[in-house]
């Protein structure tokens, strides 16, 4: 099947799932339309954590690279309860699937690159 007799994707609304998921339909040359109401996505990080898994799709669309360039990768974190006593701890070391378990990465830059592309 050739593209020019597909119906474009029509994607409402521009976050990162909407930025993502055009992505990732543009990597297999699938049309793709963004409709967003706002000019520029969201400048306030609400997610600060990536894993592996979604590494891989970004990988996919050809932008873990760029992403990882961006992150501060492989780290762990300590959580603390209500009277600042640590209650569990993840320590991530492997990176059996290609990508570390967890990086830590900047929401806004993340929308950033999937907007470009």
């Amino acid at each position: 099947m050739t593209t020019e007799h597909l119906t474009p994707v029509t994607i409402v609304g521009a976050g990162p799932v909407g930025l993502m998921l055009a992505n990732l339909l543009s990597a297999y040359d699938i049309p793709v339309i963004v409709i967003e109401r706002n000019s520029t996505t969201v400048q306030a990080p609400r997610a600060v954590s990536i894993d592996d898994e979604s590494l891989r799709a970004l990988q996919i669309a050809g932008l873990a690279d760029s992403l990882k360039e961006r992150c501060a990768m492989d780290y762990g974190s300590v959580y603390l309860g209500p009277t600042r006593n640590p209650f569990a701890q993840v320590s991530p070391t492997s990176a059996e699937y290609g990508h570390p378990r967890r990086s830590a990465f900047a929401q806004p830059e993340l929308e950033a690159l999937l907007a470009q592309e």
